[in-house]
């Protein structure tokens, strides 16, 4: 394509025709080199330049602008353009130097700059950079840059980390990053360094810059001294700066010329120290800082080329410096020191002829104002007011013909003409003489506020050079009548809070009667004009202009007289200005431009956070590595609510649930509840229920139903007994019991990185426990995404589980009873047949027939030896001795009974605990979990459910609904289990010398005894104990807490010595492995708590990891799913043994 190809595609997708300036676009007769903006080389046939800054571009930059291969400059700023910057701006156009994009509408990430040959970077936000800070990927590849400008981009990290990035751009020498979005970078500078040898990267880039600007950064450090001496221009606006400006060393060089601090309120000192120390220093910006005492006399000797000085809102004081009005010893064109504690006259010498702007609002500053002031032949603006002024000095005699006293004018022949005087609010003790005033004066605004006037001076009134008028804070009653003898140039007049009365009629085209309470407003004959908005009146909204019908006369009146009803919020604000809820900021991550200032928007990434009042803010999604522009939060990045809603039950994937607080409850549309628009939780992000991930979920629970189904089959069509053994043998295991509580706890307490290895695997152990977050069954049954109806599913997986047992149980009776093949002799259910025998001792093994003609106990028990193991029980110096009668250690001895009915019951029996056993830790934590209630970080007064971020508690019916039901929760099961447990175990322990009872008591508590050896049956309470514990703190005590980290960890650390002491387990391989999976759950625990914790501290809402972390976690997390491995391998082999 050529050349002109080019330019005329660029023209048609960014809307030509629309262009404030399209002189000579697509003219055939005219050539391409002499359109618009658009500027060739010397032989009139290349490219060089593509000027179209402020031009009205809209649509988006066309990708055919890379085949201007020649182009050395870009400049597309402050346009309406949409979409991203073409990657071959970076990568192809080799001859590119110059890209100004600033304020363009551009948008997404900026393409990598590994090959750009850019000197001149200038990009404004909403383009985001994907780089580690915030910035373009492979800046610090681009090593031609010159000068790098990045506003309002998403900066983050340490500036010192940053810097050290930029470390091979030699050539860098300008430096800005202003108005950062989100976050920011945070201090401190980098350290300076004892000699240039020991330099860090960081420092070295700052060293090499000429100007550097980071205003609106929350640095929160000190300022260092060598920025004052080694840069020319620095812009600190705004960054929490602390300390004082410190001294620059006598050697060093002072080159800056420009120094912006403003508005770092702990940055102060006295002024008159080494701040006032820079010779070369040209504009000085102070406002809003800490500074503090006189100006030294001789401050125009020590910053002789100062032009500009702004120092308002400080608290220095003393009097003014005389030299500041010496055209001999000053430069000074604009001076303002407006609201600090200034006193004494103004110095009556005033010989400069270069001072533009006087701005001394808000001191203390009293006598009379000398009238040469107002007239001074470079004066354009000044502003006295506020002050203690007692009038203006306007005749003066000569007092000597010295140069210290010089005559003034007494008569004006030619008025001089300013732009604006204010000397208002001053205690004038006499009414001041406008005639003579405005002789001499001729202001475009004039203000004298505050001054006791009760009407209007018709020199005022018919002044042919005052434009603007502000007389408010008077005592004006009447307005004066327009006619032929009486005109008035006048085209604003402010009369607010004054005396008026009437009705609204003004002569004057815009004029404002706010706080004129005695006056009358209605709309009749009066239109209400929306183009003629005044947004200056009021901090955070702006009305309508009465009109009049008749005249067309414009009039600003008080809000509050209409009710509001003609006011808007300011586009930077939302609500409504009627009381009591008023116009509030918008929220961060927001916009606010809709519908007059009445509806929040905000894009992809972001979920809110409502309270009882509306909407509070906006939070970003917790999102791990995957990051905002793939977030399911607000997808389609165009989410909305009216300010006053409590919720957004529309907003699918925007404000999930009641409250709508946060991107975690992912729940399909009830009204259209298709696939394709219901989402479920898979680790911290909302996945559309048609992902494969998604799919592999619902197959996998379908395939282990397909298993348990298969087992059940063959269950009933292969011998009881047999099956049987297998399943004892699982379910009676030391290691099986270690596993269990290993996967339950590793689940609830481990679950947070990697996110990789959270969503594909570690989401699994939810099982473990009951849990079904991750899996995908929301897809299948829709009503599981409400957190009642998922509880009550929970409450009832208990319940429902053993009846499923006993009815099995029953089936298989019934089978039996029926089928003679099966069940040769029937007896009653629920009685001991007359000769039965499942457990034996080392020592005896009660006579039998064995079955599958096993001739030896090695080969049918349960304790045969494994991995190398002795069938001696592995028992400390404590033991109890082999002749000890209940030194039993339990061994299965498969054996033909009598009954197999009885064998089922028993069966049934054990099945039930194992149920109880198996959900116990996962009821507690899910009952639990509606009671941890925390503050809402908007600090609305509202709390809501930590678990459950969207749901309000005590104010919401659906929380006490929860609540409720998990109380049921905690009494039937936490409370309950633990008593059924210890009461059966106490049962037990009194009928074991009972040899009639004994055995049937080992049969029915083997899960929780046969794993134990002699003397520890007890210890499950132990372990029950420990998992309620657990789930107390996991559950009830905030994740950022710091005594929950420090709780968990001694509670592990207790039960990690509780097991070397005691090592209950019948086993050494089980004790082995309790040990081991403490350590795991502790050492797993505590790296991913620190990580969490530096993360927080250097990154705050962002999730960013370095690669060391980020391996320790992957170690870690790995470390969990292979022990489990390993266990499951341990339980099942001698099963694989035995079948």
């Amino acid at each position: 394509a050529t050349e002109r190809d080019a330019l005329v595609a660029i023209y048609r997708e960014s809307k030509g025709p629309n262009w404030l300036n399209s002189q000579g676009w697509l003219n055939v007769s005219i050539p391409h080199c002499r359109w618009y903006g658009v500027i060739c080389d010397d032989s009139g046939d290349k490219v060089e330049a593509l000027e179209l800054a402020d031009n009205h571009l809209t649509g988006v930059l066309s990708s055919a602008i890379c085949d201007l291969r020649y182009m050395a400059t870009i400049d597309i700023s402050n346009n309406l353009l949409s979409g991203l910057l073409p990657a071959c701006v970076m990568s192809a156009m080799t001859a590119l130097t110059e890209l100004h994009a600033k304020y363009s509408g551009l948008t997404g990430p900026v393409p990598s700059m590994a090959q750009s040959r850019l000197q001149v970077l200038q990009l404004t936000g909403p383009m985001t950079g994907s780089g580690e800070f915030g910035w373009p990927t492979d800046i610090g590849k681009a090593t031609r840059l010159e000068t790098i400008e990045l506003i309002q981009f998403e900066l983050r990290g340490s500036l010192s980390d940053a810097l050290a990035e930029l470390s091979d751009l030699t050539s860098l020498r300008a430096l800005y990053l202003d108005q950062p979005r989100k976050v920011g970078f945070h201090g401190p500078f980098p350290d300076a360094p004892v000699s240039i040898a020991n330099s860090t990267a960081a420092y070295q880039v700052i060293s090499r810059l000429e100007q550097l600007s980071l205003s609106l950064h929350p640095l929160n450090c000190s300022l260092p001294g060598y920025l004052l001496s080694g840069l020319y221009e620095l812009y600190l606006q705004g960054t929490n700066l602390n300390g004082t400006v410190p001294a620059i060393a006598s050697s060093a060089p002072r080159r800056i010329t420009l120094l912006d601090v403003a508005d770092n309120p702990k940055l102060g000192g006295p002024i008159a120290a080494s701040l006032l120390r820079l010779p070369e220093l040209i504009f000085l910006y102070v406002d809003g800082c800490g500074f503090e005492g006189p100006l030294p006399l001789d401050i125009c000797e020590r910053l002789p080329s100062l032009i500009w000085m702004s120092a308002g809102n400080n608290r220095i004081d003393g009097a003014l410096p005389p030299c500041f009005f010496n055209s001999t010893q000053s430069k000074l064109q604009a001076l303002s020191l407006s609201f600090n504690r200034l006193v004494g006259n103004l110095p009556q010498e005033l010989s400069t002829k270069k001072l533009k702007y006087l701005g001394l609002r808000g001191n203390r500053l009293n006598g009379s104002i000398p009238f040469h002031y107002l007239h001074m032949e470079s004066m354009q603006a000044i502003d006295l007011s506020s002050n203690l002024f007692t009038g203006i000095e306007y005749l003066t005699t000569t007092a000597g013909s010295g140069p210290e006293r010089p005559t003034y004018i007494v008569n004006c022949t030619t008025p001089k003409r300013m732009a604006r005087v204010d000397v208002g609010h001053n205690p004038f003790n006499s009414s001041l003489d406008f005639a003579q005033l405005l002789k001499c004066l001729a202001p475009t605004a004039l203000a004298l506020d505050n001054l006791s006037m009760s009407s209007i001076p018709d020199a005022l009134w018919t002044s042919e050079d005052v434009r603007v008028l502000s007389l408010s804070y008077n005592n004006l009653t009447t307005l004066p009548s327009l006619s032929e003898d009486l005109p008035s140039r006048i085209s604003f007049l402010d009369v607010s809070y004054n005396q008026l009365t009437g009705s609204v009629n003004s002569p004057i085209p815009y004029v404002s009667y706010i706080g004129n309470v005695r006056m009358m407003v209605d709309d009749t004959g009066l239109l209400w004009n929306g183009a003629g908005t005044m947004q200056n009146l009021y901090s955070n909204y702006s009305c309508y202009i009465v009109q009049n019908s008749l005249t067309g006369n414009l009039a600003f009146i008080p809000p509050g007289y209409n009710a509001f009803k003609h006011c808007n919020c300011l586009p930077s604000f939302v609500g409504h200005p009627s009381p009591p809820t008023g116009c509030r900021p918008c929220p961060l991550h927001g916009t606010c431009q809709q519908a007059n200032g009445t509806v929040v928007q905000w894009s992809r990434g972001y979920y809110p956070m409502f309270s009882q009042h509306g909407l509070e803010g906006l939070l970003p999604c917790t999102l791990g590595e995957s990051g905002l522009n793939q977030s399911n939060c607000c997808p389609s990045g165009d989410c909305a609510v009216v300010f006053d809603q409590t919720d957004c039950a529309n907003c699918q994937l925007c404000a999930h649930g009641s409250g709508g607080r946060m991107c975690t409850k992912c729940q399909c549309d009830s009204a259209s509840p298709l696939d394709s628009e219901c989402h479920v939780m898979v680790g911290n992000n909302c996945e559309q229920c048609l992902t494969p991930r998604i799919y592999l979920s619902v197959a996998g629970g379908v395939i282990f139903a397909v298993i348990v189904l298969a087992l059940l089959v063959t269950y009933i069509r292969a011998r009881f007994s047999t099956v049987d053994h297998g399943i004892v043998m699982i379910t009676d295991s030391g290691t099986f019991k270690v596993l269990l509580v290993f996967a339950q706890i590793t689940a609830a307490l481990n679950y947070t990185r990697p996110m990789w290895m959270l969503t594909y695997q570690m989401r699994w152990l939810n099982a473990s426990s009951g849990q079904t977050q991750g899996l995908g069954l929301a897809c299948l049954w829709h009503w599981l995404s409400e957190p009642f109806h998922e509880q009550l599913a929970l409450a009832l997986l208990v319940p429902l589980t053993c009846a499923v047992i006993g009815a099995f149980v029953l089936v298989l009776w019934a089978y039996g009873y029926f089928k003679d093949a099966l069940f040769p002799r029937h007896y009653d259910l629920l009685s001991p047949p007359p000769s039965y025998v499942v457990f034996s001792n080392q020592s005896a093994i009660t006579s039998g027939t064995y079955e599958d003609g096993a001739d030896d106990d090695s080969s049918i028990s349960g304790a045969t030896a494994e991995d190398g193991e002795s069938d001696t029980p592995a028992h400390d110096e404590a033991g109890t001795p082999d002749d000890d009668p209940h030194a039993m250690d339990f061994k299965m001895i498969v054996v033909k009974q009598e009954s197999n009915a009885w064998e089922l019951w028993q069966w049934c029996q054990r099945a039930w605990i194992w149920v109880l056993y198996f959900f116990y830790f996962g009821l507690t934590s899910a009952a639990l979990a509606p009671l941890n209630c925390v503050p809402d970080p908007f600090n609305s007064g509202d709390s809501y459910v930590q678990t459950l971020p969207w749901l309000q508690c005590y104010t919401d019916s659906g929380w006490r609904r929860l609540v409720a039901l998990s109380s049921v929760m905690l009494l039937g099961y936490t409370v309950a289990i633990s008593a059924l447990f210890g009461a059966l175990l106490y049962q037990y322990h009194k009928k074991r010398d009972d040899v009639s009872k004994r055995e049937h008591w080992r049969t029915l508590l083997s899960p929780l005894l046969s794993c134990y050896r002699t003397g520890m049956h007890g210890f499950e309470l132990v372990m029950i104990s420990r998992r309620v514990v657990l789930a107390i703190l996991i559950t009830l005590i905030g994740e950022r807490s710091e005594f929950r980290a420090v709780a968990i960890v001694m509670v592990m650390l207790c039960a990690l010595v509780i097991q070397l002491q005691l090592k209950p387990f019948l086993r050494r391989r089980d004790n082995a492995l309790e040990v081991l999976a403490i350590g795991l759950i502790l050492a797993t625990f505590v790296a991913q708590n620190s990580v969490q914790n530096l993360q927080a501290s250097q990154y705050g809402e962002y999730n960013h990891l370095t690669s060391k972390a980020e391996a320790l976690l992957l170690i870690m997390s790995a470390s969990n799913l292979v022990l489990i491995a390993v266990m499951i391998g341990i339980t099942l082999w001698p099963v694989f043994h035995w079948f």
